[in-house]
């Protein structure tokens, strides 16, 4: 028979340990010494210390090891392979990191002078912007991506100027909303996109407008001179019972643009009920002396319940030849879509920079325009209009990206007029005139329903002209001289200049191409400090330069306390531009 002993506690004859019975378990204090443990061991083991390492062996799981410090990570790590490393972003660009090193540098070499020169005020200025600096006392300063430079000269003028900033760069950006001059006064570097205006949709199930060409040129340098722009008109869509669209007007950059190419065509206007695509053939063929750039948008047909259907006309040429040194692409506008004979009575879509005008047998949409981002924003340019319909129920054609106008259908629907533009084409409800193209896209106007309904005009081209803001400008030597500040403390006596400067180009000597200077006196009167080399940051084109402990007691006593800071025998071979500055006093 089975015995029990119940106890609440077990102690050890020489008080060792202890053995105390919860209604939890067992609870034991003191020493245990055991040849092995068996089943499960749980509980936090806050108290299991010095355990050898040769004892701890098995796999420890990932949710053990989210706590780990790393004065815990000692010895050598194993090789591995980083063969599964995905999605590490590359390090393109690390402009961003040196000049963030650099500042700290400043930074740190500011606070220095602080602390060991017993400085009572300091004013420091990243040039962030430019409201630290004194305008009127300043010469040449020119203010770039967080630093200033000595640069002289004027930017050109003319247009709707806009600016933005892109991979760190500022760019100014002149767009030609009208006929207006572009003038230069030195030379520089651009970019130009030029649109012809777009074709003019047709009336009674008219075909859609063709879009104007696009003519993208890259990297063309422009000497000091006055240069005529012109921007292309859209044409009028078709009126009067199946007339035609008209064809537009071509954008030109210059009076020379017979010569040397810049020119964007118009777009070929659309055709009314039953007529074959209209081309930019005939007088604007000879409007250019070359061949080179003869690629045309083209119209889309117009449908016919008779025994004919217009056929939409298709350019041939679409080429360009560049200079030497510059880049440029031709979007010469595509085929316009056919139009049907009987059946579904729908007209053709209007060729587009980027692609074909369908065939009145399928949508009859606008061909889209191309996408290209001259100005900040991901434009279409060029759309071609969409085709007017009788039965085409869901819709009219639609007016392709790039400001193409929508197209009328008389059993119901909306052609929508073409979007992702400077400005979107018009829709086109139900039994209706075409939409307008949108102004200033190139877009072709949209076709106009069965009856006599109108076609929706052409849209306007544009040129522009971008460049950044570097351009244009010469090197020239720099007077930045700062905002006066007051010292609270009465006349200071003693001065300190800590300058963040960079080598652009060339190499600048201390106190020979570079020199700095302190007023006390709202800088009626300045005292020069000698500056020295305090080390390099982030590049070594980057230097950190100062001076300190400068003694200004003989300027004439005052509490307005300025900087100035000069450049010298600056050129296109040498460059210096200031990062930031900070001056202190006592």
């Amino acid at each position: 028979m089975a015995s029990e002993i119940r106890v609440n506690k077990i102690i050890n004859r020489s008080g060792l340990s202890t053995v105390t019975f919860s209604d939890t378990g067992a609870i034991v204090s003191g020493i245990v010494t055991a040849n092995s443990f068996s089943g499960d061991v749980t509980g936090s083991g806050v108290n299991l210390t010095s355990i050898p390492a040769a004892q701890l062996t098995g796999t420890v799981a990932d949710d053990r090891i989210n706590s780990l410090t790393a004065s815990k990570l000692t010895g050598t790590l194993p090789a591995i392979s980083g063969a599964s490393l995905t999605n590490i972003p590359s390090v393109s660009d690390i402009n961003n990191l040196i000049n963030n090193v650099a500042i700290l540098g400043f930074k740190v070499a500011t606070n220095g002078s602080l602390a060991k020169y017993s400085l009572v005020n300091q004013v420091i200025d990243e040039f962030t912007d430019s409201s630290g600096i004194d305008a009127a006392a300043s010469t040449n300063e020119n203010l770039l991506n967080g630093y200033f430079r000595g640069a002289s000269g004027n930017y050109p003028t003319g247009g709707t100027l806009s600016t933005y900033t892109s991979g760190g760069v500022n760019y100014r950006v002149h767009s030609f909303l009208s006929n207006a001059n572009f003038v230069v006064a030195s030379s520089g570097i651009v970019d130009m996109l030029l649109v012809g205006g777009g074709g003019g949709g047709g009336n009674y199930l008219g075909g859609g407008g063709g879009g104007g060409a696009v003519l993208y040129v890259q990297n063309r340098t422009l000497s000091a001179a006055t240069y005529a722009i012109s921007r292309g008109n859209g044409g009028l869509g078709g009126q009067n019972n199946t007339d035609d669209g008209q064809i537009g007007t071509g954008s030109y950059f210059g009076s020379d643009y017979a010569s040397t190419n810049l020119y964007a065509r118009p777009g070929g206007a659309a055709s009314g009920h039953g007529n074959g695509g209209a081309s930019t053939s005939g007088t604007h063929a000879t409007v250019v002396a070359s061949t080179a750039i003869t690629g045309t948008g083209n119209g889309g047909a117009g449908a016919s319940a008779g025994a004919s259907a217009g056929v939409g006309a298709d350019p041939t040429d679409r080429t360009v030849s560049a200079p030497s040194g510059e880049t440029w692409t031709l979007y010469s506008n595509n085929a316009g879509g056919n139009g049907t004979q009987g059946g579904t009575h729908a007209s053709g879509g209007g060729g587009g920079a980027g692609g074909a005008g369908a065939n009145g047998s399928s949508s009859g949409n606008g061909g889209v325009g191309v996408q290209i981002n001259i100005d900040g924003n991901n434009h279409y340019w060029g759309g071609g209009g969409g085709g007017g319909s009788i039965t085409r129920v869901s819709s009219g054609g639609n007016g392709g990206l790039g400001g193409g106008g929508g197209a009328g259908s008389e059993n119901g629907g909306t052609g929508s007029g073409g979007g992702s533009a400077l400005n979107s084409g018009s829709n086109s409800v139900g039994n209706a005139a075409g939409g307008d193209a949108g102004a200033n896209t190139g877009g072709g106007g949209g076709g106009g329903s069965h009856g006599d309904y109108d076609g929706g005009d052409g849209g306007t081209g544009i040129v522009i002209v971008k460049y950044a803001d570097t351009q244009f400008l010469v090197t020239a030597d720099l007077t930045l001289q700062s905002v006066d500040t007051t010292a609270v403390d009465g006349a200071p006596t003693k001065a300190d200049l800590v300058i963040l400067m960079e080598n652009g180009v060339g190499t600048a000597t201390l106190n020979t191409d570079i020199k700095g200077f302190i007023s006390r006196d709202s800088g009626a009167n300045f005292t020069q400090g000698t500056l020295v080399d305090e080390g390099s940051y982030g590049t070594s084109t980057k230097r950190i330069v100062a001076f300190h402990d400068l003694d200004i007691s003989s300027q004439p006593s005052g509490t307005s306390v300025c900087y100035k800071i000069t450049t010298h025998n600056q050129s296109g071979s040498k460059e210096t531009r200031i990062h930031a500055a900070s001056h202190g006093w006592k």
